[in-house]
């Protein structure tokens, strides 16, 4: 009986998921993963020449200057693709929303009306060049009377004050052959949007959305799509628009299953376009038919255009889009095809599936058919199983999920269907399984329940301990008394800019993985890395009442790993680091939290908050490492050196910080010498005996360190000396920045 009820509660979870009653984020990684496969596996890899990509590379930003240019560059780049080389249509995946204010014609104008306004040949010369300076106007009228598309974005997160962020003007909605059946129930709705300046979208033939909000919960770029709906209005999707462009601006139309959905209405399953049929989900979202890795299209540097060193027959009657290569302008996304993909080859794929036919469908009676599939083949596998040997079991098996991966490569190469297929095989498998070694995976359920929820956040050696013990672990919000540390790289912005994409991510994986191996070794969570910053916490999910003492040595182990990762790095001809690290003490929440796309562990609260600020102000200090008054307490075996009293940004109340100078035992006579005369001059300073806290700092400063702490405190006692505080003043300083 407990195998048959086991068999039918099996049988039962799995024909919840192929309903999709129950939500799997695991299966559905899965199932990702193996769409990532067969679209790697069967994608064509060729280059489509229709499509041509103008590219905002890094030779382009070399040449022409910082990213954004002026306008009178835009419209001569414009002017040169329709009248030299006689593009078909241009795409920006780009939002002009601000003015260009970079010819100086405002401050002329401002001039005109202030101190020249009685100078007549001023003026007459300012009406002369208001045409000439007019970069704005130029780059409009050059979007005039030509088959261009501009991009914006909608927004999609729910804000109280999401009109008051619109910007821009939005282009008109779609014309449709026929309404859509209940779009504010069908399609996806977003909240507000980012746009254009009227005078660009007015002037220009149509606009498209270039977001993408049905990102996977795994941060990959699978789906997009094709139309949205605002304010009563059908808007399209840059690839779209574009498709429309070179068809002549046809009007769409929805065209609807012969069925119903659960609520009766109509079934969305593609969009219509002349004679193109798109095909979709029932909101309106299209599979992206990925052609190949990047690049699948031809990239033009924007600086050959304007050189005009072009091929003209590459140009000659293309479709163009002018998008985004760089780095440094962070429009790269993560695809099944690869992590590192241009956001605009996304857009030139879903063109190029629309002209070719090869976007996939997911109908939406899949899910009818999955279930009856679940239900036939898992009844047929729990009454045969029951009466089969093992060698017939398996060979059962293996001819079931055969049927299975063959059945779901040929509805997806030859009918170009979207079919799930992970959770018919797992439930062929896991019927299979549990009928030679249920009781073993009874008995390890705990074990393997710990490492899926607690693998990918702390390491090996945290998860086997929790196997071990005999206390209840779960990701579920609670509070807690726990030590959070947050690091970063000092001077990131300018080290970055130092080394070309490769080098920084070898230098950046390079010291992630060594100071993620520190804070493992000392019982640590990695929460997040935040670009070049981490952040870490220890107590959780195992309660570990000495966190204070093991974020303390991993902060100080840190500090010392430095000199061997600059030496690695030197041989490689990187720069040298320095990093600046926080640690704080105190209450705060920590659990799973996040959205249902996306969960994490992490810790919130104003502890961490106040973590992140100590980080913030070591290089104000010309320390490597602050910590809180309530992670000295609670780390005593450490000698530590109050360096301030200040209110970080966002508290009220001032904290001391301090910093650490040696282990306790370790501290030599020079060290002892230093933090006596410090204290003492602290002590003089905050009674405002300037001169004599003046006198002691300077005789510190000949000790040769700390010489910005020590320079901080000279400049300051200069400010109160020339303007003295208030005789209750409590020496107390007020960071301004975070």
């Amino acid at each position: 009986m407990i195998r048959l009820a086991l068999n039918l509660a099996l049988i039962g979870l799995f024909l919840s998921f192929s309903a999709n009653v129950i939500e799997s984020p695991w299966m559905n990684s899965l199932e990702n993963k193996i769409y990532d496969f067969r679209l790697n596996q069967t994608k064509p890899n060729t280059v489509d020449p229709r499509v041509v990509i103008i590219d905002i590379d890094e030779k382009s930003l070399k040449t022409l200057g910082r990213w954004p240019w002026n306008r009178k560059v835009m419209a001569n780049l414009v002017d040169i693709l329709f009248d030299h080389y006689y593009v078909q249509v241009l795409g920006f995946d780009i939002l002009f929303a601000e003015k260009d204010n970079s010819s100086g014609l405002d401050t002329l104008a401002k001039m005109g009306e202030g101190i020249f306004k009685d100078n007549p040949t001023y003026l007459q010369t300012l009406e002369q060049l208001k045409t000439e300076l007019n970069y704005d106007q130029q780059f409009a009228d050059s979007l005039r009377e030509r088959d261009i598309v501009l991009g914006y974005f909608f927004r999609n997160q729910v804000n109280e004050n999401a009109r008051e962020l619109n910007t821009g003007l939005l282009p008109a909605p779609l014309e449709t052959v026929k309404p859509f059946v209940s779009p504010i129930q069908q399609l996806l709705n977003p909240t507000g949007y980012g746009a254009n300046l009227p005078m660009f979208q007015q002037a220009a033939v149509g606009g498209g959305f270039i977001d993408i909000p049905t990102i996977d919960a795994d941060g990959v770029a699978r789906t997009a799509p094709l139309v949205q709906h605002y304010e009563g209005g059908i808007y399209g999707s840059f690839a779209l628009e574009m498709t429309r462009a070179v068809l002549g601006f046809p009007p769409i139309e929805p065209v609807y299953a012969d069925y119903a959905n659960e609520n009766g209405s109509p079934v969305l399953e593609a969009i219509k376009l002349d004679e193109f049929v798109i095909p979709t989900t029932d909101q309106g979202i299209a599979y992206i038919p990925y052609r190949g890795n990047y690049p699948s299209y031809t990239y033009i540097s924007v600086n050959d255009v304007m050189n005009k060193t072009v091929d003209p027959d590459i140009l000659d009657g293309a479709i163009v889009l002018m998008g985004t290569t760089a780095t440094g302008l962070l429009d790269m996304r993560a695809t099944p095809v690869q992590n590192v993909y241009p956001g605009v080859e996304i857009h030139a794929n879903i063109i190029s599936g629309i002209l070719d036919d090869t976007i996939k469908l997911k109908p939406y009676d899949v899910i009818g058919l999955s279930f009856v599939t679940h239900l036939i083949v898992g009844v047929l596998m729990m009454i045969a199983l029951a009466r089969l040997k093992l060698v017939y079991s398996l060979l059962l098996t293996l001819s079931l999920v055969s049927a299975m991966l063959w059945g779901n490569y040929y509805t997806w190469q030859v009918l170009n269907y979207v079919t799930p297929v992970v959770s018919p095989v797992l439930m062929i498998l896991s019927l299979f399984i549990l009928h030679i070694a249920y009781g073993y995976f009874i008995e390890d359920s705990n074990k393997r329940k710990l490492n899926k929820l607690f693998g990918q956040y702390v390491p090996p050696e945290l998860v086997d301990e929790m196997n071990n013990t005999n206390k209840p672990i779960s990701l579920k919000g609670e509070t807690r008394e726990m030590t959070v540390l947050f690091s970063d790289i000092r001077g990131f912005t300018s080290l970055s800019e130092q080394l070309d994409p490769e080098q920084l991510t070898t230098l950046m994986n390079e010291y992630l993985t060594a100071m993620t191996k520190i804070i493992h070794q000392n019982r640590g969570t990695v929460d997040k890395y935040i670009g070049d910053a981490i952040m870490a916490f220890w107590g959780a999910p195992l309660i570990d009442e000495a966190h204070a003492r093991h974020a303390m040595q991993a902060a100080m182990d840190m500090q010392n790993l430095l000199p061997e990762l600059n030496e690695s790095f030197k041989r490689q001809g990187f720069p040298a680091i320095n990093i600046g690290v926080g640690l704080n003490t105190g209450k705060m929440n920590v659990g799973n939290m996040g959205s249902e796309f996306r969960m994490a562990y992490t810790v919130l609260g104003d502890a961490v908050n106040l973590s992140s600020r100590l980080e913030s102000i070591t290089k104000q200090y010309g320390v490597t490492l602050i910590v809180s008054e309530s992670t000295k307490d609670q780390a005593p075996d450490w000698i530590y050196q109050e360096i301030d009293l200040v209110k970080v940004v966002g508290k009220k109340i001032p904290i001391s910080i301090y910093r650490p100078i040696s282990k306790k035992f370790e501290i030599n006579a020079r060290q002892q010498k230093e933090m006596y005369l410090f204290k003492l001059a602290v002590k003089l300073y905050r009674a405002q005996q300037w001169h004599e806290a003046k006198k002691i700092i300077e005789q510190l400063k000949q000790l040769g360190s700390g010489l910005l702490l020590y320079q901080m405190y000279l400049e300051r006692i200069a400010a109160n000396q020339k303007n003295p505080p208030s005789a209750d003043w409590d020496g107390v300083f007020e960071a301004k920045s975070k």
